[in-house]
Order: structure tokens, then sequence, then C-alpha cells
């Protein structure tokens, strides 16, 4: 099982787009895996990207109850069981399954604050499913925090590793200081490594100042991948439908060659980050 964080504090970089996309893109590489995409992001938009919106509105069982403890087990108690069944939806579009976010999420930081091994809850939950999927995606929330912090644990060297959207931005640049400082943090407070298999420059305009940032990143950071994954109307039509781009089918035929830009460039993407993830010895 490879388990693949797709994170960026900043808001604006196509986090989600990136998530949902990547995903899809780990179900067609191969037609006998099981893909599993995790919606951490408190927000649920890739809930909805999924076309799940209801889910994310749902009563009962969901993300937020299995994350947070009702009670702390006391020396010698079993932790409390987690039913990943109830969890677990599959997509009305797309070749995986959706593990969707609820709005309680909005409290999960706050919530989880004072928990004992809060950081390893996310890491219960996977475990939980029993190695029932061969890939689990995350999209984390846009922000550094204990939900972040979960996810970088779940995806750590011997599971999988980071996916990083970027912008042709300065401010995003910045941004991407930040989070490579917060897994150095991460990986010494819990004594783990956490591979950074891609940063993918996302919602690329063309530019002479965007093409100088790129070139600037491709030169600092190898593991920035060779291409751009272009900003097209394709992308927020799809989301608007519930589909990634490998589903959905524009209306307008003129646009046709866009979606199939991107579903090469998503593709290459997963094909990337599995090739980089085997290579770190997994």
């Amino acid at each position: 099982m490879s388990v693949y964080a797709v994170a960026n504090q900043k808001g604006g970089v196509g986090k989600t787009t990136i998530a949902l996309n990547f995903a899809a893109a780990l179900a067609q590489l191969d037609l006998e895996v099981n893909i599993l995409l995790i919606d951490l992001d408190p927000q649920g938009h890739c809930t909805e990207g999924c076309g799940m919106k209801a889910a994310y509105l749902e009563q009962g069982y969901n993300l937020f109850e299995a994350l947070v403890p009702m009670n702390q087990p006391k020396r010698g108690q079993a932790e409390e069981s987690i039913d990943v069944g109830s969890l677990v939806k599959a997509t009305p579009h797309d070749r995986f399954f959706l593990l969707p976010s609820n709005y309680n999420m909005m409290l999960a930081e706050q919530a989880l604050n004072p928990v004992k091994g809060r950081e390893y809850r996310l890491d219960l939950i996977i475990e939980a499913t029993g190695g029932a999927f061969t890939d689990i995606v995350i999209d984390c929330p846009p922000n550094l925090g204990i939900l972040t912090d979960n996810a970088l644990y779940a995806a750590r060297s011997e599971r999988g590793g980071l996916v990083i959207p970027v912008q042709a931005e300065q401010t995003s640049m910045r941004a991407l200081d930040l989070l490579l400082d917060q897994v150095e943090s991460i990986e010494r407070g819990l004594r783990i490594k956490v591979n950074k298999l891609a940063i993918a420059p996302n919602l690329v305009q063309p530019s002479k100042l965007a093409r100088g940032i790129l070139a600037d990143l491709r030169a600092g950071i190898d593991v920035t991948v060779p291409f751009d994954i272009p900003k097209r109307v394709v992308l927020q039509e799809a989301y608007g439908k519930g589909q990634s781009v490998f589903s959905y089918t524009p209306e307008d035929r003129s646009k046709i060659n866009d979606v199939k830009e991107l579903r090469e460039l998503y593709t290459k993407l997963a094909q990337i980050v599995k090739e980089r993830s085997q290579g770190h010895g997994k």
C-alpha cells in the first residue's frame, strides 16, 4: 500500500484539483488497483469535486468521529475500533473510492489538540482499511496544523511521500519554503522521513515571469517535475460536474484537446510519483 499526501498551505494553488485528478490517473494506470482518495480538508472541496457534496452534510458516523476519539483509552485498554466500511464511498463517475470530509471537520484541529497521539489518528484509519487499497491519496487542508501533520505521518517514507502543487508566483515559492520547513520539523519531532516525491507546477499561465520562476525552481529542487500543468477552463467545468478530467466530456467539442492534454499530464505525474516512490526503497 502506498500513501501520498498532496499538500500546500497556500490557497489557490489547485491542491484539490491535483489530488482529484492524480487519484483518477492512478486508477487509469492499472485497472487492477484500488484507489482511495481521503478528503482531509474541512472545507470538503474534494468531496464536492467527486460529485458527493451531499456526503459532506450527512449526519452519522463520519471522518471527524473516526479521527477524534470520544474517550481516551486508559493504559491497557484497546483502542476503539474504526468502522472504515461506513466511511468509504464509491465515487459516481471515477474509478476510485472516496473517504469524504464532513462539515464537523471544521472542529477537528481544536478537538485533536488535547488528544494523546494526535498526529497518528489518520494512520489508524488507514491501518483499519486492512490493505484493501493499493494506493491512497490524501487531500490536505490549506494550512499547517494537526491535520496536515497527520497526513505527513501517514505518507512517511516507508509508505509513500509528498506531492506539492505550486504556482509560478513568488508568494507560492515562499509558501513552499514554509511547507518544507514544516516537513523537516515533523521529521525531527516524530522521528520519521517524508520523501518529497514531486513538486508540480500547477495552473500555469504562459509569461516571462512564470518561466523565470519555474526555471529557478527546477534548478534548485530536483524533484520538480519537468512539465507544467496549465490553467484550463475544463478543470473547473469537470469539478462543477463532480468529475475528474478522466471521466469528463466537455459539451464544447473544441475543448477536447484540452482534456486530452490534461489527461496526459496527470498520467505523467502519476507515473513519476509511482516510480520515485518505488525508487526510495518501497
